[in-house]
């Protein structure tokens, strides 16, 4: 387990984070698959996130992401579906909808704890497209 120092802290949170397309609909292939990928990071980047592990599947993706005890993971996700959805969406016209949406609103977020291993979590997202074909997402 990686530790963080910060000005008055010591930590390692790392979250698993999942959500869909709109309508669930699948749109996310080579390409737009590809640039899903590097938005994403740039995104976490630009906040100090790390994204340690990332699948985009045509109609849902998977994140495992390290961040900040200062950044509230409901923030978390809605900055990385809002500045993602605007880019990709300016990108991609075809990816939103009436309302400009990519992304479905909800999402499913877990934290990693001494019973799930982050290795465990990494390579079950790295498995993630050959689930999605036996139709499992969970």
């Amino acid at each position: 387990m990686e530790i963080e120092k910060g000005y008055h802290c010591v930590y390692s949170i790392k979250y698993h984070i999942v959500w869909i397309s709109k309508f669930r609909y699948k749109k996310f292939f080579g390409q737009v698959e590809k640039r899903t990928q590097e938005v994403l990071k740039q995104i976490a980047s630009d906040y100090d996130w790390t994204i340690e592990e990332i699948d985009v599947s045509p109609d849902h993706l998977h994140l495992y992401l390290a961040a900040e005890p200062t950044d509230r993971p409901d923030d978390i996700i809605k900055w990385l579906k809002t500045q993602s959805s605007k880019t990709l969406g300016k990108e991609y016209p075809y990816l939103k909808n009436k309302k400009n949406a990519v992304w479905a609103r909800g999402y499913f977020i877990t934290t990693v704890n001494d019973k799930t291993t982050a290795e465990t979590i990494k390579r079950y997202i790295r498995n993630q497209k050959e689930l999605s074909k036996q139709g499992r997402l969970f």
